[in-house]
């Protein structure tokens, strides 16, 4: 029955091929489009899922004013005061159509005192000194020779600063002579020979003006407390006779030893013995930045920090705020440390201070209070390293080397009274994520329902996100074409085959009932053939659609050089912004198993479909009497 059939099959070889052949191609189009239809639709669930678009907001000032004045090492100076007027708050930006993932927060830096870490080297001054000029200077002068006639603090300077400098930064002691120089400061203070002043210094660098090595002057004792607005408290108990306005109150300035009294509590000596105790702590003040997701971090966002060791912190932990922080590797090398260690760290104030230069609280940061003394911890916890990060740089990211990241909601104890350096919002400090593709829907809700849109500016980044999406959008559109084209090809071969091969063949068919075969004989005479077409057909237009797409995923050759890259594209573009997510979504290689089933999937749908039909056709025709059908003329 078996080769019967098969011989009733190769009485038509020219339709048996083209069959096949139709077949074949028709199956390799499904497997195709199928599977880069199922292979683009996991790329895309993975860029929503691995994919962020975070927003950057800075205030931008109201006005800027710049003013000239002479300077005698650098001929002159230009000092700009800067006006923000008031102060834009993360709440602010809750405004009807802003559909945020993560609402802007504006982090702060917890500050926490801890003399048995060790901090990367950067000293902002190492001298609190009181000393006598040799001769007079007014405030039209830069340099004077002094005698040293008190050292309040003084340390070796063991700092990398790249300042050119002939001498050793060491310490100094009374009696010896150095040249103490204001040019560098906005506000020089006149000093007449044979009096005693006091002031914290540091060494500088070689001037050929004078000729000789400068000690610079670098602030005087303050509080770095303000409230939400940036405005500065506590300056009754920090005497000045020039206004510090609110911009800083980090004017450098010498103060004049009067009166026996001038080191006692109460009066200006007493800030600076204070002074001298928090310089020589400054190199052991280190900072937590809290936050509410890490990828609103934009160091983290972008890549200039990653994780080496341990594990990030999770959404829940950020969430219920748990005590578990993260930090670099070269820190915790630096500091014995190792994932699970834990850190206690007793807060001192939060900044809201931009400190992206330095990634991290400046080591000249004040940790006095409104009243002249030392600030205590408002907020004390043990926290878990749960993570060990690397740092691309030291600089332009507002967490650093020496900086913690912990869980916003883990301080659990508010500071409105322990606000300090606080400055408007900035790219560092002031982020929010939104929803992958809505940047144009909320930058249009931004300026509608926000009135002071236009003293923000707003930096969106998603990594490349729209630039991938509407590559894969395009090639999963393709896919679906291909896939759709396929489908259609292979129903109509399945339909014209079905007619030459089942419905055509019913004369003989009722022969074959005639001379007394069963039905069940007559369907394995008519369909052993014909299934044995379709399931080869299908199986090599399987292999054949195995074999593209395996050829489609062969890694293109990628020009290696700057000047390759260009020529391809015919023009430069390493200075255009708009260039960095197509950069970025040509570099992106979104790897996703190849669906194996599809290959075995579609073959056996489409021998099953010729099957259920072929066996209907002929459930059909076995209802009509053998005799009629026999007596049916064929048309030609």
């Amino acid at each position: 029955m078996f080769s019967f059939s098969i011989k009733q099959l190769l009485r038509q070889p020219g339709k048996a091929i083209l069959f096949f052949l139709l077949m074949a191609a028709s199956t390799a189009l499904v497997v195709t489009g199928a599977v880069l239809t199922i292979e683009n639709n996991k790329r895309l669930r993975i860029v929503e899922e691995t994919y962020s678009t975070i927003g950057y907001v800075e205030q931008l000032p109201i006005s800027s004013e710049s003013t000239v004045a002479p300077n005698p090492c650098f001929g002159t100076d230009r000092v700009t005061t800067t006006d923000y007027g008031e102060f834009i708050h993360p709440e602010d930006l809750d405004f009807p159509g802003a559909d945020y993932v993560m609402k802007p927060e504006h982090r702060p830096y917890y500050i926490f005192y801890e003399p048995n870490f060790k901090d990367f080297g950067v000293d902002g001054y190492n001298h609190v000194l009181e000393f006598t000029p040799l001769k007079s200077v007014g405030p039209e002068d830069g340099a004077v020779e002094v005698e040293i006639t008190k050292v309040l603090f003084s340390t070796d300077d063991d700092s990398d600063f790249s300042s050119a400098v002939t001498t050793p930064r060491v310490a100094l002691h009374e009696g010896e002579h150095i040249t103490v120089c204001q040019c560098r400061d906005t506000t020089r203070y006149p000093m007449e020979a044979g009096e005693r002043y006091v002031a914290a210094l540091y060494l500088y660098s070689w001037c050929d003006i004078h000729g000789a090595n400068e000690y610079a002057v670098s602030g005087r004792p303050y509080s770095g407390l303000t409230d939400r607005e940036g405005n500065y408290i506590g300056k009754e108990s920090f005497p000045d006779e020039i206004d510090w306005g609110k911009d800083s109150p980090r004017y450098a300035q010498i103060a004049h030893v009067t009166g026996d009294d001038f080191y006692e509590k109460g009066n200006i000596g007493y800030n600076y013995l204070q002074w001298a105790k928090n310089v020589e702590e400054s190199n052991n003040n280190f900072a937590a930045v809290a936050t509410n997701a890490l990828e609103l971090l934009p160091s983290w966002h972008e890549g200039k920090i990653t994780l080496r060791e341990g594990r990030e912190i999770t959404p829940e932990e950020f969430e219920s705020g748990a005590p578990v922080c993260m930090i670099s590797k070269e820190f915790a090398g630096r500091n014995g440390l190792k994932v699970g260690d834990k850190v206690n760290m007793p807060f001192l104030y939060a900044s809201y201070w931009d400190t992206s230069t330095i990634g991290g609280q400046s080591a000249g940061a004040s940790k006095l209070g409104a009243d002249g003394e030392f600030l205590t911890p408002f907020f004390e916890q043990e926290y878990e390293i749960v993570g060990l990060t690397e740092c691309s740089t030291r600089y332009e990211i507002e967490a650093g080397p020496d900086v913690f990241i912990i869980p916003a909601n883990s301080v659990t104890v508010g500071h409105e009274d322990r606000i300090a350096y606080c400055q408007p919002i900035t790219r560092y400090t002031c982020s929010f994520q939104i929803p992958n593709g809505s940047i144009q829907k909320f930058d249009k809700a931004l300026k509608e329902n926000f009135p002071d849109a236009e003293r923000l500016s707003v930096t969106y980044d998603d990594r490349g996100y729209s630039e991938i999406k509407k590559s894969l959008d395009n090639s999963r559109a393709m896919a679906l074409l291909l896939l759709l084209a396929g489908i259609m090809a292979a129903l109509s071969i399945v339909a014209l085959l079905l007619y030459f091969f089942v419905v055509k063949e019913k004369k003989r068919t009722a022969v074959e009932r005639s001379l007394g075969m069963t039905k069940r004989q007559c369907r394995v005479s008519l369909l052993s053939a014909l299934m044995i077409l379709t399931v080869l057909s299908a199986s090599i237009g399987s292999i054949c659609g195995t074999l593209a797409l395996d050829r489609m995923h062969e890694p293109q050759v990628v020009a290696k050089t700057a000047q390759e890259r260009d020529s391809m594209y015919a023009y430069d573009t390493r200075y255009s912004t708009w260039a960095a997510g197509r950069e970025l979504a040509e570099k992106a290689e979104i790897n996703v198993d190849m669906p194996v089933y599809v290959h075995y999937a579609v073959p056996l749908c489409l021998s099953v479909l010729v099957l259920v039909f072929a066996l209907l056709l002929m459930a059909v025709s076995f209802k009509t009497d053998p005799i009629y059908l026999l007596s049916i003329r064929e048309k030609e």
